[in-house]
């Protein structure tokens, strides 16, 4: 069980990184030809847009996994 879950971690991880390579490449090409060339792809933002959600939501996942996300810890310290 614990080499399968290494598997599927291992695999979010490739994939979160995919995407955000991918709409770093997408959007870059998207602003070249948009202001080089006067021309624009109908459907890059778009696909962009669900790259980032899809992200997000692979990244929120990890952080988890890895107890990264940020604490607010001010009321327990009062208290």
């Amino acid at each position: 069980m614990k080499k399968i879950a290494d598997v599927l971690n291992k695999t979010e991880e490739v994939i979160a990184s995919s995407l955000l390579i991918l709409t770093s490449v997408l959007v870059f090409v998207q602003v070249v030809l948009r202001y080089q060339f006067n021309y624009s792809l109908a459907w890059s933002e778009e696909l962009a847009r669900l790259m980032i959600a899809w992200f997000i939501f692979l990244g929120a996942s990890m952080a988890v996994k890895e107890n990264a996300h940020v604490n607010m810890d001010a009321a327990f310290i009062l208290l």
